[in-house]
């Protein structure tokens, strides 16, 4: 334990559901609701499902945003794909709102190693959470809010990895492989993969990841592979 803890301005990053992302898939393809359910069928995933852990995720997310908001905290709502350095620099703490993999996320972009990253497990059900608050406070931050105005926790730093690359056909930004998939042809005519060809680089140096790993990817990794 020690001092509190009262931030006046959280960004909250929010995951990709299941049901989001087969949406964004075929979108362009101007699939209607009934399409996508009938070709989710054909590939032998039940679209009811979805919507529904989409909901509940989407319920959770509302839950944490509002508290926030209750204690005149100034929010900023970003999706993975609009999450970017500006984003950290603007927050005073970072939420991460999904599973292991969204935290993994959040925690990449943090530089400071002074900024407090949180995360919260909106689909505790379904998804294992390694690196989360416990499952208790996804239904009832105000809590855990209030535990940290009172300082009545403990401060866990974490080692992260910094990566370097070495050789031709790097790209100055990093690709992220969620978008990558998004964005190939045969789902996506607005996106197309030969524009991240154009932007790579011919340096040939160590060249340093604009990113941090954490250590927890791979204990996230093993324990989220029971669920593949």
């Amino acid at each position: 334990a020690g001092s509190g803890f009262r931030p006046s301005r959280v960004a909250v990053v929010v995951k990709t559901t299941r049901y989001e992302f087969e949406q964004q898939r075929y979108r362009y393809a101007g699939l209607s609701e009934e399409d996508l359910k009938q070709l989710l069928a054909l590939k032998g995933s039940n679209y009811a499902g979805l919507l529904e852990r989409h909901r509940i995720h989407t319920k959770n997310v509302e839950h944490v945003v509002d508290s926030l908001r209750n204690e005149r905290i100034e929010v900023r709502l970003v999706k993975r794909r609009e999450y970017n350095e500006e984003t950290v620099r603007w927050a005073d703490a970072i939420i991460s709102a999904g599973g292991d993999g969204t935290m993994l996320l959040a925690a990449s972009k943090v530089f400071d190693k002074f900024k407090p990253l949180l995360g919260v497990n909106t689909d505790p059900e379904r998804s294992e959470g390694h690196l989360c608050l416990p499952v208790r406070y996804t239904h009832s931050f105000p809590e855990a809010l209030q535990k940290l105005y009172r300082g009545e926790f403990r401060w866990q730093w974490r080692q992260r990895i910094r990566l370097y690359l070495e050789g031709t056909g790097i790209n100055p930004t990093p690709v992220d492989l969620h978008e990558q998939q998004l964005s190939q042809e045969q789902h996506s005519r607005a996106h197309i993969n030969e524009r991240f060809q154009d932007q790579r680089s011919d340096i040939s140096g160590p060249h340093l990841l604009p990113v941090r790993a954490l250590n927890e990817v791979f204990i996230g990794e093993s324990l989220s592979s029971r669920y593949v």
